[in-house]
């Protein structure tokens, strides 16, 4: 029951103050002076004018409704790579166009992991995939101390990181299950395509086109397409793996459900000597923080809040019952599994 209550009202929407408001924003209700009179209506782009009214208003928190910004983010994504299967080449400007709104939600929105699951569909999983790689490898990248046109040019590598995709055949891409032997071959060949579709264009820096053709080289040696070996790998490559098998692991997918966060960073921590261990370990405390903030709802209907965790066993946190003088270690209660997270 709490689960689907929660996409229900929070699927696409938001709560911010007033003081963060900008113009294009969309409320998802009317708001009203005091004698009747509409200052912003629900589902309209809010003015320069409406902001400043809205800001002077006693009311201090409105819901923003992000459904728009998340249908023109898929739309430009399916664009973009509509064009790569096309064989054209794709122009820097179109993808800076794509990221800009999602960047200024980013900058307003400190809490990724909440900004990527009120973003997060059951459908179109390679679109928002595409958006969702850019925005989470960007918000690494600032962890990691990364500014100006390097953190840009990354955000664009992380939403370039599967153009190559547009040219695999869509009965692998889509196919409901694991891949043969031979679909696989095939399909480990996205991150070269990809490279050789923004040869196609000058626009593109070298350290984009590493970052979407090395995603998937892994530290130790075992990645592809080259079998690269730690700093062999350049470091936007290194990033967006780590925020590929997140993103990958906490999605809804044809042939699998997705994973909490807690269990997705455990997986990670797990496997950290594949990954660059120490981009690992401050992703993972960065997204604990970003999780300190929400509840839990357990496979027994309870809810709960996480007051330990041991980096061992990030997916069995000790969790307080709300409103009950009772703790559950999920270490040692195997029945009891966390079913969502709620904001």
């Amino acid at each position: 029951m709490y689960q689907n209550e929660f996409y229900a009202t929070n699927l696409y929407t938001k709560r911010v103050e007033v003081s963060n408001l900008k113009v294009g924003d969309v409320l998802t209700h009317d708001v009203y002076l005091r004698n009747g009179v509409l200052v912003a209506k629900a589902g309209m782009e809010l003015t320069a004018k409406q902001v400043e009214k809205l800001k002077h208003l006693e009311t201090k928190i409105v819901t923003l409704d992000l459904q728009n910004l998340y249908l023109k983010g898929i739309s430009a994504s399916k664009a973009i790579m509509e064009t790569a299967a096309e064989g054209k080449p794709i122009k820097k400007e179109s993808v800076t166009k794509l990221v800009t709104p999602f960047i200024d939600e980013v900058k307003r929105e400190k809490n990724i992991t909440k900004l990527l699951t009120i973003l997060q569909s059951k459908d179109e999983y390679t679109y928002q995939h595409t958006v969702h790689i850019g925005l989470l490898s960007m918000t690494i990248g600032r962890w990691l101390g990364l500014e100006g046109n390097e953190l840009h040019n990354l955000m664009l590598a992380g939403t370039l990181h599967d153009i190559g995709k547009s040219l695999i055949p869509l009965d692998i891409l889509n196919k409901p299950g694991p891949l043969s032997g031979t679909e696989f071959a095939i399909m480990k060949q996205h991150p070269i395509l990809g490279y050789e579709i923004l040869n196609k264009s000058e626009d593109y820096e070298e350290s984009i086109k590493l970052g979407v053709l090395q995603h998937h080289e892994r530290v130790d040696g075992k990645g592809y397409p080259n079998g690269l070996v730690g700093n062999e790998i350049h470091l936007f490559a290194r990033i967006i793996a780590i925020a590929d098998v997140y993103h990958a692991l906490t999605s809804d997918r044809v042939y699998k459900k997705r994973l909490n966060s807690y269990t997705a960073l455990e997986y990670i921590y797990r496997n950290k000597d594949a990954f660059d261990s120490e981009i690992v370990m401050l992703f993972i405390e960065k997204m604990l923080t970003c999780l300190q903030s929400c509840s839990l709802i357990l496979s027994n209907g309870m809810l709960g809040d996480v007051v330990l965790i041991n980096n061992e066993y990030i997916a069995s946190p000790l969790i307080k019952i709300k409103g009950k003088k009772e703790f559950i270690d999920l270490k040692v209660r195997r029945d009891v599994s966390i079913c969502d997270i709620i904001y």
